[in-house]
């Protein structure tokens, strides 16, 4: 089943003998084609939606996370970019992404179900996500092998990038940055021969005292780059190969 089902995912749109009518394939070839790829494709596509069903609530009502509606469309276009240039498919040797398959799928149910009572925890958006991207992985293995796990592995993964971050470490990054901007700030000021003296995230200047709010730490920025900067590269790559 699996030896089928990856002929026929390595032969589709792929060049073939022209008939007679001048077509690379018949009619009944793609249908037939079609029919057994479809309910992969509904079930990895249902996987999917309810990850970015989950991820779209952060999207939505964080200012920093706006740029997680980007992600996805940047993933799929690099996927069918990797799709066109994929490599032969090789059989699996492994049966460790077997167990990972197994054991993410079956984690998934009670996962999602804690997401519905609550939704606005950060971790469950990590659990769901790894386990997606997990069951994503381990099934493109089975069915290309390692080669295809290498070349897909970025437009499956780039979606980990717009996943909010746990509040622990974005508190603790934001303060970081805050101080750090604080810092900087109070140096060039004494560069420039203005008097100022730092306490926590305040300046004191010779005229008041000016607060450095957590706006100005540069979070945003650094967030924003972690999702652009692999993928601008990735897609440059892909361009060029």
């Amino acid at each position: 089943m699996r030896q089928q089902l990856r002929q026929e995912l390595s032969g589709f749109a792929k060049n073939a003998p022209a008939g007679e009518g001048g077509e690379s394939l018949s009619k009944e070839m793609v249908v037939s084609k079609l029919q057994r790829v479809a309910p992969l494709a509904i079930a990895f596509g249902g996987l999917w939606y309810l990850l970015l069903a989950h991820l779209a609530q952060f999207w939505t009502v964080a200012p920093e996370y706006s740029f997680g509606w980007l992600v996805p469309l940047l993933g799929g276009y690099l996927f069918v970019l990797d799709w066109k240039s994929r490599p032969d498919p090789e059989k699996p040797k492994s049966r460790l992404p077997r167990w990972i398959f197994c054991f993410a799928a079956f984690a998934l149910l009670p996962t999602w179900l804690i997401a519905q009572a609550n939704p606005d925890w950060r971790l469950i958006g990590w659990l769901l996500a790894f386990e997606t991207v997990s069951i994503s992985l381990c099934g493109i293995y089975v069915i290309g092998g390692s080669s295809w796990v290498k070349h897909f592995a970025f437009a499956i993964c780039i979606i980990l990038a717009a996943v909010p971050w746990p509040g622990i470490l974005q508190s603790a990054l934001i303060q970081g940055l805050t101080k750090l901007s604080t810092t900087l700030t109070v140096a060039v000021l004494n560069l420039l021969q203005i008097h100022a003296v730092q306490h926590g995230n305040i300046i004191e200047l010779s005229t008041g005292s000016v607060g450095i709010d957590e706006a100005c730490s540069g979070i945003q920025s650094l967030q924003a780059a972690v999702m652009l900067e692999p993928e601008s590269w990735n897609l440059f790559h892909a361009q060029s190969a």
